[in-house]
């Protein structure tokens, strides 16, 4: 007997950009039984459609190489390049920054990206809104983690990103720095060692490009995957992926493997680390059925996570 568990592919239903259109995406209002659990649209975070099926590094990269990052997918691509910020503790150095990495970084675009687009504002609050949104969400905002998300903050502000696409008829660059500006409010307490009062202008190529290119995610799940960034990917590449599969869609793990696992050497070492990710992230999909065979993934029909025909109001 065939057996099928449930987990999500990337997505065969693209435009001649690469990218999915947003309109069908975007439910304001719904209530969704995932197994015991309901998905509701409070649960609900935006981001671009591009860092669904192209994702950030897993962890950090070697001092050598944390400057650049590309990763492909079908015909979509997107590259990364590091950037510098005034630094806040000397007056006239300009600080490096690194290509953004690992968990804290997902959730921070999460958080960036679903601001913009439920306030219908290139201003980013990263001071009060952020805490509550960590907090509500039960991710610490002291400590180490405190630290990590600064340092992630400050990444993605200074991060430039190329968005590429390839059609039948023609080939797609944008470019796009994520932030025009930041600001950083210092504390000046000796017992405290994060900057945690900034504010964020997103860049208009960038906020226009998440309001046309904008899909929805399942922001709990993400967080209780993020001591495994690679299955928050396979997640959000599943719920993604899912609504557009009508017939049984077979994908070679070579196929994902420089999606899921550019830093992982060998085809045999990517699968059993893919598959780790896989079991881990159906736990919060599990009506995805999907059935792992040796050398692909067999992907089947099944009821989307957060419903496409949902309704489609205003933010």
């Amino acid at each position: 007997m065939r057996r099928t568990f449930t987990l999500q592919p990337p997505n065969p239903a693209v435009t001649s950009t690469g990218l999915s259109p947003a309109g069908d995406l975007l439910p304001e209002e719904f209530d969704h039984l995932m197994g015991d659990q309901v998905v509701t649209r409070k649960d609900l975070a935006f981001t671009h459609s591009m860092f669904v099926q192209c994702f950030l590094p897993i962890r950090a990269l070697p001092a050598h190489n944390n400057q650049h990052w590309h990763v492909t997918h079908g015909s979509a691509s997107i590259a990364i390049e590091a950037g510098r910020l005034a630094d806040p503790r000397i007056p006239g150095n300009w600080e490096a920054q690194e290509v953004p990495t690992g968990p804290k970084a997902r959730l921070l675009f999460a958080y960036i990206n679903d601001f913009a687009i439920r306030r219908n504002t290139p201003v980013i609050d990263l001071a009060r809104s952020l805490r509550s949104f960590m907090e509500t969400n039960q991710v610490p905002i002291g400590g180490p983690n405190g630290h990590e998300l600064t340092k992630q903050l400050k990444n993605i502000a200074a991060a430039h990103i190329l968005f590429g696409s390839w059609g039948d008829d023609r080939v797609r660059t944008r470019a796009a720095r994520v932030a025009s500006g930041i600001d950083f409010w210092i504390d000046h307490d000796p017992k405290q060692s994060t900057l945690w009062e900034p504010e964020m202008q997103l860049a208009p190529e960038y906020f226009e490009a998440l309001r046309e290119h904008r899909v929805p995610l399942y922001f709990p799940a993400l967080v209780k995957l993020q001591s495994n960034p690679r299955a928050m990917d396979v997640f959000c590449w599943l719920v993604y992926r899912m609504r557009s599969v009508r017939f049984a869609v077979k994908i070679r793990y070579a196929a994902l493997h420089p999606v899921f696992g550019r830093t992982i050497k060998l085809l045999k070492h990517f699968k059993i680390e893919f598959r780790k990710a896989l079991i881990a992230a159906h736990r919060f999909y599990p009506e995805a059925r999907v059935e792992p065979q040796s050398d692909y993934l067999i992907l089947y029909p099944s009821r989307p996570l957060i419903p496409a025909d949902a309704p489609n109001r205003r933010l």
